[in-house]
């Protein structure tokens, strides 16, 4: 039951956190707020998607070389994931942006992907571990977190440049525990440059 629980606050934060805005701000600023999930759902996809699933196989076939595929399969993605951020900032920059409210909820929270891309694969490493109720509890922490600053802050006034702030923030806390617990817990990270790695 609890893990049921810890399951429904990591995955309906972000949801709640839409109705709260569209209910509090208006329309206006929660389409400048979904505009920057569009876009992070989006690139999301191409920061070397199937990496999740490749590290879960590795770690689990030999798990004496988790740190290494981990630290090796991070910097791949985090280099990826920064090139696309790039692209997302040159595309927002360019003819195709909007206007200037919109331009900065949009990076804020497009720039989420980024941390969450990370953290899907430090998942997938304790998936492949058996610790998937690790993952469960970080993901229900940090959707409690969020709720809960999202909540305050658009109560107490604070704009969707706030509220993607906050998602921000919670995003990028959220990987530092994930890599804290790995690295004190199961292995210490490391990068392999080999071709044949």
């Amino acid at each position: 039951m609890l893990v049921v629980i810890a399951e429904v606050l990591a995955r309906v934060a972000n949801s709640i956190l839409f109705v709260l805005l569209t209910w509090r701000l208006g329309e206006m600023e929660a389409s400048r707020y979904t505009l920057g999930f569009t876009f992070a759902l989006f690139l999301i996809q191409f920061s070397l998607g199937g990496l999740d699933q490749l590290l879960t196989r590795e770690v689990s076939k030999a798990p004496n070389r988790g740190g290494i595929i981990l630290g090796t399969f991070l910097l791949a993605r985090c280099i990826s994931s920064l090139l696309l951020y790039m692209a997302l900032i040159a595309w927002i920059a360019g003819p195709f942006g909007y206007d200037s409210a919109t331009n900065q909820i949009v990076l804020i929270v497009g720039a989420t992907f980024i941390p969450d891309s990370l953290t899907a694969l430090c998942q997938a490493f304790l998936i492949a571990r058996d610790r998937v109720a690790y993952v469960t509890l970080l993901g229900a922490l940090t959707g409690v977190f969020k709720l809960i600053l999202g909540f305050a802050a658009i109560w107490l006034g604070g704009g969707a440049l706030i509220a993607a702030i906050i998602v921000l923030m919670t995003s990028c806390i959220s990987l530092l525990f994930h890599v804290t617990l790995i690295t004190t817990r199961f292995t210490s990270l490391s990068i392999s440059l080999e071709p044949a790695f």
